[in-house]
């Protein structure tokens, strides 16, 4: 039985990495090489790079970086800034077109028999030609709250991260897409960021960043972007009862794009203005992040926008830490509000200040929902999400799951046998 190789395609490019990249690794590391040959591919770099070339090959697809003028003034309607304007769009346009023709003839020459986008449906044209060309079949992760493009059609599979999404995808799909979309959750390997982290090493986060034995430790992690709602919780820090003493930890990359860039310059002169600074810590980019958040006492997530999923929230969970998510989208689903989690109204930070009050005042009631909140994450094993990926990538060949199922069969009875 030969192998079917899987292209995956990673294309965030804004300099950070996210749940998406998390996601993806934790797949192709529990993919039976035996079944599945795993060729990752992205539009840059980055610090989990190195991870996946431990367990799969890895390309790095052309892509061209948008050329950025300055303007003195966009809104003019003078001869000079509007010829500026077309030139700069002709020349992205022009370097845009290269590099997907680039990116199609590498394809092409990888012969994938799936290739899965890992991001959202709004993959780009190119890869549905890039399929075609290669004879292979284009699986779709929607890891967004975003419409189907035109081309939605020509996609194979589409695999929706939570219920939220899955409903939001069908009812902008076309009839020819109801039935080629399935829900399925990304997993979280609780056993794997347990063993990051101990109580040692949350001493040591807390020594690093100066937070005394009697000072409650909050955080939020995530790229900082507008609508992660980071400013939310800023905001909130200041209405907490003057007798609580804590810090806070704003844990997350800046992308390059340039409203990113603005927020989290907002988002520094927000805590300087709110008389917060002293308290509050961005951390910037962390690889230890499951050793940070052992080190909180309560772990708070605050999009504006509704999340996808939130896998974050699951691995705080995975650490036993009380979380308190913005109540709608994939958090709605994860955390079951008073047991295992707290949830507040997005961007009310009042709100979000007395929930948070309530909590850091009763130590029971974060160990119990603390404990509530690792059998939870508990309930989104690795096992399931990859067999359900599995079925997905079996399904184009029906021929191959029957030879593939027969001898996992003899394989089982020869085990029993010994």
């Amino acid at each position: 039985m030969k192998r079917k190789r899987i292209l995956f395609v990673e294309q965030n490019r804004d300099g950070t990495i996210g749940g998406s990249h998390t996601a993806l690794l934790l797949l192709v590391r529990h993919l039976d090489p035996r079944e599945f040959e795993v060729v990752v591919a992205f539009y840059e770099s980055h610090a989990l790079v190195n991870e996946f070339r431990k367990i799969a090959r890895v390309v790095i697809l052309p892509w061209a970086a948008p050329i950025r003028i300055a303007l003195a003034d966009a809104s003019r309607h003078d001869p000079m800034t509007l010829a500026a304007l077309v030139v700069r769009k002709t020349t992205n346009l022009a370097l845009a077109f290269v590099a997907a023709a680039a990116r199609l003839v590498r394809v092409t020459l990888l012969r994938p028999d799936v290739i899965h986008m890992n991001n959202t449906v709004m993959t780009g044209a190119e890869w549905p030609i890039a399929a075609r060309l290669s004879r292979a079949r284009l699986v779709v992760h929607q890891r967004g709250n975003v419409m189907s493009p035109w081309y939605a059609s020509y996609f194979d599979r589409v695999v929706c991260i939570s219920r939220a999404i899955h409903a939001q995808f069908l009812a902008g799909a076309k009839p020819s897409l109801q039935d080629r979309a399935v829900q399925i959750y990304d997993a979280v390997d609780v056993d794997a960021i347990r063993g990051r982290s101990s109580p040692v090493i949350a001493q040591r986060v807390r020594e690093e960043f100066g937070v005394a034995h009697d000072e409650m430790l909050l955080g939020i992690v995530g790229n900082i972007k507008g609508w992660k709602g980071q400013d939310v919780l800023i905001r909130a820090l200041p209405l907490l009862a003057k007798s609580i003493r804590w810090k806070c930890l704003v844990v997350g990359s800046v992308s390059n794009h340039p409203t990113s860039v603005d927020y989290g310059r907002r988002l520094q002169r927000l805590a300087c203005e709110l008389g917060v600074s002293d308290r509050v810590i961005f951390t910037g980019y962390r690889d230890d992040v499951p050793a940070l958040v052992e080190a909180m006492d309560l772990l708070v997530h605050t999009s504006l926008m509704p999340e996808p999923l939130g896998l974050v929230i699951l691995e705080g969970m995975a650490l036993a830490k009380p979380v308190v998510c913005s109540a709608h989208g994939g958090p709605v689903e994860i955390v079951e509000d008073g047991h295992s989690g707290s949830l507040v109204p997005p961007g009310d930070s009042r709100a979000l200040a007395a929930c948070l009050e309530a909590l850091m005042a009763a130590p029971e009631v974060r160990k119990r929902m603390g404990e509530a909140a690792l059998a939870r994450a508990r309930s989104f094993p690795v096992a399931e999400h990859v067999n359900q990926m599995r079925r997905v990538y079996r399904s184009f060949w029906p021929e191959w799951v029957s030879v593939a199922s027969l001898l996992t069969s003899l394989l089982e009875t020869a085990t029993a046998s010994l």
